[in-house]
This record gives structure tokens, sequence and C-alpha cells, in this order.
């Protein structure tokens, strides 16, 4: 289990990992785990926009970013977040960006690029948008299953991300 708070102070973030009780040693699972911060390019004042936890999956070779991104970024934002994980093959969360508004899905297609897709296309919260997004790199489009179900503490639905290993 890892815990990550946000360093702003406030008590609106924070990423979970866990792991099943009986699993032991996650590092059978997984080669690294970090984690990351960016801050906001408004303001002169150091304002926290994203926060995320890092992990290279052993099974897969793949590299995964768990994302919280605070409010909508704007367009240089966006672009940051795009470099910043381009080289990532899965970006998993709460990116803020609502692809019903169409310049909201043009940052989620600036984020995909050219190798990457959005996987999960279905609403993530209860006011019917899709805030939550899994964004996947092509080369797994056939391997991989997403949904959201219903989670009657948040406003916000689990998503999910399986891939097979074969």
């Amino acid at each position: 289990m890892k815990r990550l708070d946000a360093t702003d102070n406030k008590k609106h973030m924070g990423l979970l990992l866990l792991t099943p009780v009986n699993y032991i040693d996650y590092q059978k699972m997984i080669f690294n785990l970090d984690y990351v911060e960016g801050y906001s390019e408004r303001s002169k004042e150091k304002k926290l926009l994203y926060q995320g936890l890092v992990m290279e999956l052993r099974h897969f070779y793949k590299k995964v970013i768990f994302l919280y991104v605070r409010e909508t970024p704007i367009e240089s934002e966006t672009s940051t977040l795009s470099k910043r994980f381009e080289k990532f093959d899965c970006i998993i969360g709460d990116l803020n960006l609502n692809p019903r508004i169409p310049e909201q899905r043009s940052k989620l297609k600036m984020i995909c690029g050219n190798d990457k897709f959005m996987a999960l296309e279905e609403y993530t919260t209860i006011n019917n948008n899709q805030l939550d997004h899994i964004i996947l790199d092509k080369s797994l489009a056939k391997i991989c299953f997403t949904t959201a179900y219903n989670n009657f503490s948040s406003d916000h639905k689990p998503i999910v991300l399986r891939l097979g290993l074969c």
C-alpha cells in the first residue's frame, strides 16, 4: 500500500495504491514506483496543478501514470502534460477534461498525440460527464478492457483497466 497526499495542504486530493492483503511482495509486479507533481502556469504563486503515481509494470514492460489534475488545464498546461507523459504507455485518472466540450476534447487529443487513444469513453461522474480517463498506447488496444462503475461514496465512478497477458 502507498499513500501520497497532495503537498498544497488542501483536503481535495491524494492518491492511494492498494494491493491485495495476501499479496506480500508487490515488487514482483512492479519495477519502480515514483511520485510526480507539476505546478500551474497561470499565476506567479506556486500552485499545484497535478500529482501522479508512476508505476513500471514488470510483466508488461510498460510505464503507467495514475494522474490527478486539480483543475481544467489551460492550453499551455495541456501541452506540458502531453510532453511530460508522452513516453508513458498508459495515463489513468482524473484529467479534468470533458470530451463533450470541443475545446477540452482537442486537449485530450493533444495528450493522446499520434501514439495513444482514449480507451475509456463513458460517463465517469454523477453529472453524466467524463472527467476520468484511461489513455493507452495504441499497441495495447487489442488486449485491454476498460469500464467505470457506480460508487455510492463519491461523485466520480471508479475506472477500471484490465490488460490481458497474452
